[in-house]
């Protein structure tokens, strides 16, 4: 091993004597002192000439990267081209005539002049810059930092190039009628070679205090300074400045994680497409209650408190259990055996109405201790319950679902229906077989129609955007 990191060593030291040969000959050797070892232990002597002509193919894609960075640093300076007088030449690899012929090609050759000292350029100016008073330094954001909106992906809120320490506020407006809740995505795209590798950042939510109409402004400050090296954000809304949330985008901590949960949260219903005006409502009101308590987990000094942690962490549990299909489930069974129990306990014999009535009561302790396992297992007693519920029974809930379709294409003559079928479940509670029939018989026809038809897909989202 020793001896490889010295073969490693002089080969290093005897590429870096060519290269600097090959600024003054056409060809150079490679000859490290040290040979190589292979796997057998025998040694292997290097000896390796490179022409220059070769020498220049191989570095001529880091010439021309080394030059596209100058002309995006004089793009972001502010200054045009035809300012700069001279672009002086300094370190090393300015002896390289490539590097010299290819900068002249680039900002003209009266332009391009090779420092004397090279090799000492560097250290120089430092020394210089390191006088008090003497320079006066200012520094520069080295790349953009961005904002997410629904009309344009990546807006830019601060600049690259713009003078530190930098302050900017925005104006944006909500997306939709009824938006209660923000979500703010940070970006700040790293310049690559070829390609822009997009960094999200961090994220900031803003609980609005009641539904608002659609183009509602916020305001959006962003703030960087030389001290402190993350962005500095806050969004207020325009008409009533008390509601606000302000933070230092930075990686890591419970509200970032609670952030992305209730970020994919939102995304799965919205995907789903099933939530009534009412759920997009409730949903609204847990995230908000979620990103509120998240906002208030940080101490201004950086420390957590847990209190704050913990409820929000339980709001954004509620926010999941919400969106899952087992606890859907078990709402629906609590929903249909209140409705039996209720209104066709006269169908049901003691026995029957009582394990509907434990039914309930455990899936809604279940749902309460987030007993996901209990909730399966209740799921499936509760399916058998209602395969073996009396044949009157179940035809009244095939009408009421009849009815239930109805009214989310036709509203209006649902709720005539709906009339109707308590008149049925009166008339068949006084053991009125005929007029029971008679209105079945009404009720049947009417639902009809529906039974085939698709309902009409919901528009409902939750809408967390902004737009210019």
């Amino acid at each position: 091993m020793r001896d490889q990191n010295r073969f490693l060593s002089d080969l290093k030291m005897s590429v870096e004597k060519a290269k600097i040969r090959l600024s003054s000959a056409t060809k150079a050797s490679i000859m490290p002192a040290t040979p190589l070892i292979d796997d057998l232990g025998m040694t292997i002597y290097i000896d390796v000439e490179i022409t220059r002509e070769q020498f220049e193919e191989i570095i001529t894609p880091l010439v021309k990267r080394s030059i596209s960075v100058c002309k995006e640093a004089i793009e972001y300076s502010d200054y045009p081209e035809d300012m700069i007088d001279v672009v002086l030449l300094v370190g090393g690899s300015s002896q390289i005539p490539l590097v010299q012929q290819k900068v002249k090609e680039a900002f003209g050759a009266e332009k391009v002049i090779v420092h004397p000292r090279p090799m000492y350029a560097v250290a120089e100016g430092a020394a210089i810059a390191s006088v008090p008073g003497l320079v006066e330094k200012v520094g520069t954001v080295s790349r953009d930092y961005c904002i997410e909106l629904v009309n344009d992906p990546r807006h830019k809120l601060i600049k690259q190039g713009d003078i530190l320490p930098v302050k900017t506020t925005h104006t944006f407006r909500t997306e939709a009628d009824g938006q209660s809740l923000i979500h703010f995505k940070f970006y700040s795209p790293e310049l690559e070679i070829n390609n822009r590798d997009d960094e999200r950042i961090g994220d900031m939510w803003l609980a609005l205090d009641k539904a608002y109409p659609k183009g509602t402004e916020i305001l959006v400050t962003a703030e960087l300074d030389e001290k402190n090296g993350s962005l500095q954000t806050t969004a207020i809304l325009k008409n009533d400045p008390s509601v606000r949330v302000s933070c230092s985008l930075s990686t890591g901590g419970q509200d970032e994680s609670i952030s992305l949960e209730v970020e994919a949260t939102i995304k799965q219903l919205n995907e789903d497409g099933n939530l009534t005006e009412h759920g997009v409502q409730e949903v609204y009101r847990i995230a908000g209650e979620t990103v509120k308590a998240a906002n208030q987990i940080k101490t201004q000094d950086g420390n957590t408190h847990q209190d704050r942690a913990n409820a929000a962490k339980e709001k954004s549990q509620e926010l999941k259990r919400f969106a899952d299909d087992d606890y859907d489930t078990a709402e629906f069974f609590i929903r249909y055996f209140k409705f039996i129990t209720g209104e066709c306990d006269f169908l049901l014999s003691l026995s029957q109405k009582g394990r509907l009535e434990t039914l309930s009561k455990d899936l809604e302790n279940a749902i309460a201790r987030h007993a996901k396992g209990d909730i399966q297992k209740l799921c499936e007693d509760a399916k058998r319950e209602l395969d073996n519920l009396p044949e009157k029974v179940s035809l009244i809930l095939a009408c009421r679902d009849g009815v239930s379709k109805a009214h989310q294409i036709e509203p209006s003559k649902a709720r005539i229906m709906a009339g109707k079928l308590s008149q049925m479940i009166d008339a068949m509670r006084r053991e009125d077989g005929r007029e029971a029939q008679r209105l079945f018989e009404e009720l049947a026809e009417g639902i009809r129609p529906y039974l085939d038809r698709d309902i009409p897909t919901s528009n409902n989202s939750i809408a967390t955007g902004l737009t210019r």
